[in-house]
């Protein structure tokens, strides 16, 4: 699943983002060499940017609004927010990266578990593992040593469940993938992740062993598995959502 912007409103955020958080690759070399001018243009971002950020205000569940749906309006708050709204000026490829996706997921999760500090137990629970990204020689081993392995899934929340059947499940494991991307004309312009042999034996073990384990494409995709788990979560009952 696709973040469901359409093509004109991401024109219309990088138009934005472009203005408050100019990129900074081409005044990079000449703001070290002119000191002052950089300090200048810091101060001219800030003036900018404007206030702070508003508290997003505490969105009640109800029986037509499902805790996914929830997550999925505080993530588009989140996105145009100036926190999300500079790093996304960064990488502007950030559509395609895994890393990008699993962020704005655990962005998301702090800006609604911020909003009520009964949610902090069930934040606090739900964890982004160390396994991808990249490393510098050297670092695999130190970390193979320390017990790193293939296969362990991106996103992992230690929090019971339920499943359709009233299977009661131990927790659940998220391997982000990045989503299909497409052009304007709706044509694809680059495949979704595919999962590695490692990754596809590890989550079927996972799930044989009472636990559920998704393959998310995106952020949207993790948030409404993220919801649908803790909607059905024994845990839920005791915190305010």
């Amino acid at each position: 699943m696709a973040l469901r912007w359409t093509e004109e409103e991401l024109q219309a955020f990088r138009a934005r983002s472009s203005l408050r958080w100019p990129p900074a690759a081409a005044g990079r070399d000449a703001a070290a060499a002119q000191p002052e001018k950089k300090a200048r243009r810091r101060t001219q971002h800030k003036a900018a940017a404007g206030p702070a950020d508003p508290v997003t205000p505490v969105t009640p569940l109800t029986s037509s609004a499902l805790l996914g749906e929830v997550l999925m309006r505080t993530l588009y708050i989140v996105m145009t927010s100036g926190r999300a709204g500079a790093y996304l000026a960064r990488h502007p490829d950030w559509r395609a990266s895994e890393h990008t996706h699993q962020v704005l997921f655990f962005m998301t999760l702090d800006a609604w578990a911020g909003q009520d500090p009964r949610r902090q137990a069930l934040r606090d629970d739900i964890v982004g593992t160390t396994n991808g990204g990249f490393l510098r020689p050297g670092q695999g081993g130190r970390l193979r040593h320390a017990g790193a392995r293939r296969g362990v899934p991106d996103i992992e929340a230690w929090i019971p469940s339920r499943d359709e059947d009233g299977t009661i499940l131990h927790g659940l494991a998220i391997e982000m993938k990045r989503p299909c991307i497409r052009g304007p004309n709706g044509k694809q312009i680059k495949a979704p992740g595919r999962l590695s042999d490692e990754q596809s034996r590890r989550l079927e073990r996972l799930k044989s062993r009472g636990y559920r384990a998704e393959v998310a494409y995106g952020v949207e995709d993790a948030l409404m598995i993220l919801g649908e788990h803790l909607e059905n979560a024994r845990t839920v009952e005791r915190v305010r959502i």
